[in-house]
């Protein structure tokens, strides 16, 4: 196998947590591409958002910098990033960095992603943990279960809808409703009739090891 042939590209990542991956990309794509710009919360050394000091945008530093400390708030990191992709569209391509979990409250509601016809089961997850639902949906219906799976980022806009919408995405004749999420369990209680998650803090690790500590 070629030294950089895409299966040893691949090797080189194994092991590393997926913030660490993207950090070692953006670093590599930030300074091959200056159209690049943005930055994130006061997460960035968690992040792993690679930046030089002299890199920086700040009265301090000077204006000839790409990289914004946006610092704890992240409907602006969301909204200036927006400003700066739609002005003059191509000029800028601008990156935002912090933990899903914080952008939560910027997205809305909750929605059926799987939909399948008399389910038996609907699974209920977000964010990074979608995908473990979709895939564990898959495949309960093809064993002759039919599964269902929703993605509920925002609870609080979700309980702003209609009850004919709120019973669409959480049947109420008694379909088991079970949420899937790396996250303590007490938020689904309202909505779901039995819950996989966590009691304790957090476990911050890369994906296998966290599967495994997890149990």
């Amino acid at each position: 196998m070629a030294p950089d042939s895409p299966g040893n590209r691949h090797k080189a990542f194994e092991g590393m947590a997926t913030r660490e991956v993207n950090g070692v990309l953006i670093g590599k794509l930030w300074k091959k591409y200056p159209a690049l710009c943005g930055g994130g919360a006061d997460l960035f050394n968690s992040t792993k958002f690679p930046y030089g000091g002299t890199d920086v945008f700040h009265p301090s530093v000077g204006y000839s910098g790409r990289y914004i400390r946006h610092w704890i708030r992240e409907h602006a990191i969301a909204s200036i990033a927006n400003g700066l992709a739609a002005y003059n569209p191509g000029t800028f391509l601008p990156l935002t960095a912090t933990f899903l979990v914080v952008y939560l409250y910027v997205t809305k509601g909750a929605y059926v992603v799987v939909e399948v016809q008399d389910a038996k089961i609907s699974l209920a997850s977000s964010g990074t943990n979608l995908h473990y639902a979709v895939a564990a949906a898959d495949s309960l219906t093809r064993s002759g279960i039919a599964t269902s799976v929703v993605s509920a980022p925002s609870f609080e806009h979700f309980d702003q809808q209609d009850e004919s919408y709120e019973a669409s995405v959480f049947p109420r004749d008694g379909t088991a409703i079970v949420s899937v999420e790396e996250y303590v369990a007490t938020t689904w209680a309202r909505y779901t009739t039995a819950s996989i998650g966590i009691t304790g803090y957090g476990y911050s690790a890369s994906n296998p090891s966290t599967t495994i500590g997890l149990g």
